[in-house]
């Protein structure tokens, strides 16, 4: 399910930079810019919630932990 998800990500990705290129070519700078600033925020999210995802999945059970008594 989760390379379903990254597949329609990137191909939304594409569509987007497709958008942003035939902006640019038609001479409208600052909505290709929204568009490529979407896109980079976008990129930076995914891959912060992919390193805290496996972060989470790295971290042992709270079961496992250990306290000081």
């Amino acid at each position: 399910m989760a390379a379903g998800a990254a597949a329609v990500a990137r191909s939304a990705d594409l569509v987007l930079l497709v958008a942003a290129a035939l902006t640019i070519a038609t001479g409208d700078l600052s909505d290709a810019s929204v568009i490529l600033l979407f896109i980079t925020v976008n990129t930076a999210v995914g891959v912060v919630q992919e390193v805290r995802a496996e972060q989470a999945v790295m971290a042992p059970p709270p079961c496992w932990r250990t306290s000081p008594r």
